[in-house]
C-alpha cells in the first residue's frame, strides 16, 4: 500500500506519536486555579504537578491588602512558555477573589540557580 502526504489506504490516518511535552492549555488552568486557591487562603506556596508529567511548578503567592505577586518556578524549561503565557489567567484568578495582581515572575532553572 502506498503512502502519500500521511494517509493510507482509503480513510486511514497514519499518526505519528505525540512529542512528549507540555499541554500548555492544561498547564495554564492549573495555575489559574492553584493561584485562585491561594489568593482564597491569604497567599502561601503550593507545588503543582502538571497532567501528564513534567516537572513540579512551584506556585508563590503573597498578599500585601489587597495585592497579589506571583512567583512561578519550574525546573522543566518546555513549561517555562505556558508559565509565561498563564498572566491573564493568574490576573482573572486574582480578581475573582477580591485583589489585583500587582506582579508575576515566572522562571526556569537557568533563571533561579542557587548562588
Amino acid at each position: 500500500m502506498e503512502v502519500l502526504a500521511g494517509i493510507q489506504g482509503v480513510g486511514t490516518m497514519v499518526r505519528e506519536a505525540p512529542a512528549a511535552g507540555v499541554d500548555m492549555r492544561a498547564l495554564m488552568a492549573q495555575v489559574a486555579r492553584a493561584v485562585r486557591a491561594l489568593v482564597g487562603q491569604r497567599g502561601g506556596i503550593m507545588l503543582l504537578r502538571p497532567w501528564g508529567g513534567g516537572a513540579t511548578v512551584r506556585i508563590e503567592c503573597t498578599l500585601a491588602g489587597t495585592v497579589a505577586s506571583v512567583v512561578l518556578r519550574c525546573e522543566d524549561e518546555r513549561a517555562i512558555p505556558a508559565l509565561r503565557a498563564s498572566v491573564d489567567g493568574v490576573r482573572a484568578a486574582c480578581a475573582r477573589g477580591g485583589c489585583v495582581l500587582g506582579g508575576v515572575e515566572a522562571s526556569g532553572p537557568a533563571q533561579h540557580a542557587a548562588a
